[in-house]
Parts: C-alpha cells; sequence; structure tokens
C-alpha cells in the first residue's frame, strides 16, 4: 500500500501482509485492466485499444493456473488430479471455478473442488492415506491439495478437522500452502523480521536489505517482556497511530484507532496473540 503518512506529496509502498490463502480476486484483477482502458477511453473519444501500452495486462489468474500445472507435472503422476479445498458456501466460487476450467482449458488438467467438511472422518468423500503416502480421495491420486480455506480458527470446529489437515499434511501431495508456508505468512514472523539484523540473516545483499526495510512498517512485540510493555504503552498512548493485528488471515480481525486503548487497557491478558504495528496512511484522493 502506498503510505502518505510523510505527507501527501511523499508517498512510498509498505508492505502490509501476505496472505497465503486468503488471497483471492486474481480473476477480477485479471480484467481490472481492460475496466481501466474502458473508462480513460471514455473521457477523450479514444478506444481502449489505444491505451494498451499505458494500462498493461495483468495475467494474475493465468500465473496461478500456470503454476499449478507446473507443480502437476512435477509430481509426474498422469492420471493425477489437482483439489481445490474450500468452505460452505464460499463466496469467491466463481473466481475458483475459473481456475478450475483454465486448469483444464490450458493445461488438459482435471480439477476437482473439495469441500474441506466433507473429507473429515465420517464425511461424505473418502480421503485417505495409501502405504506410500499417496493421498487419494474418492479414488482419485491428489497430485495437489490448493487451498482456499483452513486459514482461519473457525474452519477447524472439530478435531476431526485438526487431523484432516494432518493427514492432507503428512502425505506426499503437493500442498498449497504448506503448514509451514502458512506459519511463515504470519503478523508474528513479519514482526520478528523487523528486528535490526534479522531480515540481513536471510538477505546477504545489503542494498536489497535495505531496499526491502524501506517497505517496513515499524513493528513490535506485545509479549511479556519490558519491549512488550513498552509496545503496550506507545498503543495505548497513540492509539490513532497504530493498528493491533492478530494470528489471522482473511481480513476483519484488525483493531484501530480508539479500540487499541480500549483493548490493550481491558484485555491485556490476550495482547501477546496480537503485534502492534504503524497504521499506513494512504493518499486520499478526491
Amino acid at each position: 500500500m502506498l503510505d502518505a503518512s510523510e505527507g501527501e506529496r511523499e508517498t512510498r509502498a509498505r508492505q502490509i501482509e501476505m496472505n497465503v490463502i486468503a488471497s483471492s480476486c486474481s480473476f477480477l484483477s485479471q480484467l481490472l485492466p481492460h475496466l481501466h482502458r474502458f473508462t480513460l477511453s471514455s473521457r477523450d473519444g479514444m478506444t481502449p485499444l489505444d491505451y494498451k501500452d499505458a494500462v498493461p495486462d495483468n495475467p494474475t489468474n493465468d500465473g496461478i493456473i500456470d503454476a499449478l500445472a507446473l507443480s502437476w507435472k512435477t509430481y509426474d503422476v498422469p492420471n493425477s488430479i489437482v483439489v481445490i479445498l474450500t468452505s460452505r458456501n464460499e463466496r469467491n466460487l466463481y473466481e475458483i471455478l475459473s481456475i478450475r476450467y483454465g486448469l483444464l482449458d490450458r493445461h488438459g488438467i482435471t480439477c476437482k473442488l473439495v469441500d474441506f467438511d466433507d473429507i473429515i472422518e465420517g464425511g461424505s468423500k473418502e480421503a485417505k492415506l495409501e502405504r506410500d503416502e499417496r493421498l487419494v480421495i474418492d479414488g482419485h491420486e491428489v497430485a495437489i491439495a490448493f487451498f482456499r480455506t483452513c486459514y482461519d480458527v473457525k474452519h477447524y470446529p472439530t478435531e476431526n478437522h485438526w487431523k484432516a489437515r494432518l493427514l492432507l499434511e503428512t502425505s506426499k501431495s503437493i500442498q498449497c500452502p504448506s503448514v509451514a508456508q502458512q506459519l511463515v505468512g504470519s503478523k508474528k514472523i513479519q514482526q520478528e523480521l523487523s528486528r535490526p539484523g534479522v531480515l540481513e540473516k536471510y538477505v546477504d545483499n545489503v542494498a536489497a536489505a535495505s531496499r526491502l526495510r524501506r517497505t517496513f512498517c515499524a513493528m513490535y512485540a506485545l509479549d511479556r517482556s519490558a519491549g512488550g510493555d513498552a509496545a503496550t504503552l506507545l498503543g495505548i498512548q497513540n492509539s490513532d497511530g497504530y493498528v493491533l493485528k492478530p494470528q489471522r488471515e482473511g481480513g476483519g480481525h484488525n483493531i484501530f484507532g480508539k479500540d487499541v486503548k480500549t483493548f490493550l487497557e481491558e484485555q491485556s491478558a490476550k495482547r501477546g496473540s496480537y503485534i502492534l504495528m504503524e497504521r499506513v496512511r494512504p493518499k486520499s484522493s478526491d
């Protein structure tokens, strides 16, 4: 996001977070340049084609489809399938269907949508591991388990849901993402990488590390330490300048403004599950 907190004329890109499952709208993003070209051309009597160079294509959905196809080829079992794991009443169904049909149309790969609730013990679909750790769902060997669910605690209402995730994770199928990748996307890891010297352990190019750091917001742990106590006081005293962020994906979980002060004062016991992050101020537009 572009941050204008230093003044409307000075903006710079800031990293907000990385979602590895709750990252949708690839299909709409691919269509968006067409809308921009149409909008621009409607103002001056030109055609959308006249803005082809000014507004480049954004093949996000094709990129996801092609990446899944490459992973399927790497798995190297011709009759295996790609499974997209979804939740009940999936709101982004049409986007997911575009990936399913794109795999078939562009690469000839069979893809099935499977509700995560259906593969738990006692569910409507049989999910099992063969002795060689192949994952089989309803008689089909699964090359890739592509998650569009399982990123929130509410997606694991029973112990059987956790067992189903473990079954997937311990199989030889490609997990997108794996549990490790999902944890790396957590806010706590983001906050730890912002600490002095931590990023540089993994990015040995000094100039590159410096460029990355310029995108970081100030972030603080809220654990039971002197540093956590200081960050808590900072949030209370300047609640409008910071955001409380839990270890969640999907939006709707952050705490802003005066609610930051209220939370830190009244629910201090829960503060360790959050990080305190400098608030980004996007440039206003008329």
